[in-house]
């Protein structure tokens, strides 16, 4: 048995790797997805939209990385990081879709740069 750590940075690198498994081929975009990881930036954001943020993220099964001050509103705005697969993003940004204090919008414009990223646009 051997073991190492694997460098995936692109859809086709993902899809690459996926197919040399030899996983079926009706899953292997759904595979890709949750190789493929990336970091969201959102900069400017109310504390009780960061806190909904973080919220969805953990239930999504990664985290957000928000100001400690967040928490009890000293402060008027922060910037939130959520890493995730490019599968964990997708989902976060339709739970944000139907959330209030601009979520929304930011869930919206999430799916769009993931949609440029797939398609290998910056």
């Amino acid at each position: 048995m051997k073991l190492h750590l694997k460098t995936i940075r692109t859809k086709n690198q993902a899809v690459k790797a996926v197919e040399e498994v030899g996983v079926d081929n009706a899953i292997i975009g759904e595979m890709a997805d949750k190789m493929l990881f990336y970091v969201v930036e959102i900069e400017e954001v109310s504390p009780p939209a960061a806190t909904i943020m973080k919220q969805i993220a953990i239930s999504r099964g990664t985290d957000a990385a928000v100001h400690r001050d967040v928490i009890v509103s000293r402060v008027d705005k922060s910037t939130v990081l959520i890493p995730g697969s490019m599968r964990e993003l997708k989902l976060i940004a339709e739970e944000f879709s139907r959330q209030p204090f601009g979520l929304a919008e930011i869930g919206s414009k999430i799916h769009k740069i993931l949609e440029k990223q797939n398609r290998g646009k910056k």
